[in-house]
């Protein structure tokens, strides 16, 4: 199907957020949709589809210092969504998925600590199941989620306290009560812009984020625990690594990023072990 983006928009007097919906695969002529424009809101949005397609999102109310949620009732406009907040002690750095029934689930920063939020129904989130994952070192900067065959969660995120690459793998898929953490990179300021896939066959998580000035890679030694990780430098030429989004397909890493140094968007093919290939 097309695509469907959520975003801020910085420039309006409230700064709001909006979707724009694909009409083809190009997306040139998007249908441009005003989603909550209550007081400043949608930074740090997180877009997911159902499966008939009608987007949910994920984002931050500055106004009120809330995590909220909308969930729009048709898949081609959003003319009328409804609203939750989630969490009234605050959400940055938002990643949302939907469990195996539909419902959302959400990564968060709040307060120093880093959250999940498992939403009670496939259409609302007035009374989520909220359960901190880890509290040790401000961490949840840069969360990015997904769930496992089992649809456990596993998030990957920046501790800030130690300016380290973290994982964290919930022991369930619906409170997430005795989560396991690990640190997968310490090496100088690591974790910024995580961005995680799961390995389609094997499970195991792979990470590509920006660590001093550099696009790297790490992948953990099993699907449920990260005690060897393995890291490495994709690219090293100039600023780069910033904005960085990960893809896995057919043994390779596909990841696009932000050259600072040049102002080039970037995309890097890495084809396991050692591989890689960068473009323009």
């Amino acid at each position: 199907g097309a695509a469907v983006v959520s975003y801020y928009d910085a420039g309006s007097l409230q700064r709001d957020l909006k979707l724009a919906i694909c009409n083809n695969a190009a997306c040139s002529s998007p249908t441009l949709v005003l989603i909550d424009s209550t007081g400043q809101v949608g930074r740090y949005s997180s877009l997911a589809l159902t499966s008939d397609n009608k987007p949910i999102v994920a984002y931050t109310d500055d106004t009120n210092t809330d995590l909220k949620m909308a969930f729009c009732n048709d898949a081609s406009a959003c003319a009328s969504p409804t609203f939750n907040v989630v969490d009234s002690a605050g959400g940055q750095h938002t990643s949302l998925k939907l469990s195996n029934t539909g419902k959302p689930i959400v990564s968060y920063f709040s307060a120093s600590t880093l959250k999940l939020a498992f939403c009670e129904a496939t259409t609302t989130c007035a009374s989520p199941t909220v359960a901190t994952v880890d509290s040790s070192g401000s961490p949840g900067f840069f969360s990015s989620l997904q769930l496992d065959a089992a649809g456990k969660p596993i998030i990957a995120y920046q501790e800030t306290g130690g300016a380290d690459l973290k994982i964290a793998f919930c022991d369930d898929a619906t409170t997430c009560a005795s989560p396991t953490t690990a640190t997968v990179d310490s090496t100088g300021n690591a974790g910024q812009y995580a961005s995680l896939q799961l390995h389609a066959s094997s499970g195991i998580p792979y990470i590509a984020y920006y660590g001093d000035s550099k696009l790297k890679l790490a992948w953990c030694d099993s699907a449920t625990a990260c005690t060897a990780p393995t890291v490495e430098t994709v690219d090293s030429s100039g600023d780069v690594g910033q904005y960085s989004s990960l893809q896995l397909a057919d043994g390779t890493a596909v990841m696009s990023y932000r050259d600072v140094t040049n102002t080039n968007l970037m995309l890097a093919v890495l084809t396991f072990p050692t591989t890689t290939t960068t473009t323009t």
